[in-house]
């Protein structure tokens, strides 16, 4: 697969973990999280990450997938300003409490 922007809404343990694995496979990413000062957020800056704290940008910024990883189904469907995102994709999981990542192609 050709190199790709990617962005990651939600960096923890789950995002953290794609973030750094698709960083580190020569794709470069925008992170978004509703806590700047996270270790898991820390981790995936120090390898290259841009960070973005407007959903709307970071998004934007992605030439491929956007990926929210996100820890329940409400976080989803609240306003980025208050610390949630909204956007549609398919979900990796259909339990309503269970950690969900969606993946959406921008």
């Amino acid at each position: 697969m050709a190199p790709q922007h990617i962005t990651f809404i939600g960096i923890g343990n789950m995002g953290n973990a794609l973030a750094q694995t698709l960083h580190k496979a020569g794709h470069s990413t925008t992170i978004l999280n509703r806590k700047r000062h996270r270790l898991q957020v820390d981790k995936v800056m120090e390898l290259g990450a841009e960070l973005e704290q407007d959903a709307e940008i970071a998004i934007s910024r992605s030439g491929g997938p956007v990926m929210v990883c996100v820890l329940d189904h409400d976080a989803i469907y609240k306003d980025p300003r208050q610390g949630s995102i909204v956007l549609p994709g398919k979900q990796s999981s259909t339990s309503p409490t269970a950690p969900l990542c969606l993946v959406s192609s921008s």
